[in-house]
C-alpha cells in the first residue's frame, strides 16, 4: 500500500476520504508502479507516458497544418 504523508497506508476509498491524490494497488502490468491516481484509478507512470505521446502527435499536426497551403 503507498505510504502517505501522514503515516498511514490507504486504498483508493481512504486515500479519497484523507484527500490524497495517490493511492497504493497491485502493480501495473506495464511498468510496474504501484501508485494510482485516486480521481482515475490510471497507473501514474502510463497516465504521464500517454500525455507526452498526446502532446508530440498534437505538436506535430500543428506543424503539419502550418505546412498546408
Amino acid at each position: 500500500e503507498y505510504l502517505t504523508s501522514q503515516g498511514s497506508h490507504v486504498n483508493r476509498t481512504e486515500a479519497a476520504k484523507a484527500g490524497e491524490r495517490f493511492y497504493a494497488a497491485k502493480p501495473c502490468p506495464h511498468d510496474g508502479d504501484t501508485r494510482r491516481y485516486v480521481s482515475s484509478g490510471h497507473c501514474v507512470t502510463c497516465s504521464k507516458r500517454k500525455g507526452a505521446e498526446r502532446q508530440k502527435a498534437i505538436k506535430a499536426l500543428i506543424a503539419a497544418a502550418k505546412l498546408a497551403p
